[in-house]
């Protein structure tokens, strides 16, 4: 039986919080700097991962802050 984990992060431009659910066991690897985030999540989106990623390092700017950003 596997128990999924909610995680979340806040664009620090937008303000927007966004929200992914994954599994408890992969999250406390990831927390933990096991391995990185495309090889304990390959099949989450990128959005996904772009979300643990900002959970983690506590900086995150969603996917349409990004685009404004870039441009």
């Amino acid at each position: 039986m596997s128990t999924e984990t909610p995680v979340d992060a806040t664009c620090r431009m937008c303000g927007t919080q966004y929200v992914a659910t994954v599994s408890s066991a992969m999250y406390t690897r990831f927390m933990n700097r096991d391995r990185a985030v495309q090889r304990l999540f390959p099949k989450e989106t990128p959005d996904v991962r772009e979300i643990l990623l900002g959970h983690r390092s506590g900086y995150y700017l969603c996917p349409e802050c990004w685009v404004e950003e870039e441009e």
